[in-house]
């Protein structure tokens, strides 16, 4: 069971499919443990040693998609399981519309609301 195999029901569509996660997937291994100085580092010691560019391309994949050795399976693919989160409560609200409420907010809403 992966990540994909949760989420592409739900938010799967022309361009996010097994492929476009296979791709990122692909691109983590080119970049993760590539170099043998590197093979027991941790994610976060690959974020200091890549070049910056580099490290950006890893760390949002893995905050979109990824999750696996890197972080033991405990997080990442932050972005595919939100968006799947919103599908699946929709989905639930339309089936009990009266005992379920979706709040929705932008980063920017939250910002300025949580003061109130």
């Amino acid at each position: 069971e992966t990540l994909a195999s949760n989420v592409l029901p739900s938010i799967g569509t022309d361009a996010i499919n097994d492929k476009y996660f296979y791709n990122i997937f692909k691109m983590c291994r080119s970049l993760y443990q590539s170099k043998s100085s590197m093979w027991n580092s941790t994610f976060y010691e690959h974020l200091l040693e890549l070049d910056p560019g580099d490290g950006l391309r890893l760390a949002t994949a893995q905050m979109v998609a990824a999750s696996g050795y890197a972080n033991r399976h405990l997080a990442g693919g932050d972005v595919a399981r939100m968006a799947n989160n919103i599908v699946k409560l929709k989905e639930l609200q339309s089936y009990m519309p009266s005992e379920v409420e979706v709040l929705t907010l932008s980063t920017e809403e939250f910002i300025k609301t949580t003061a109130n």
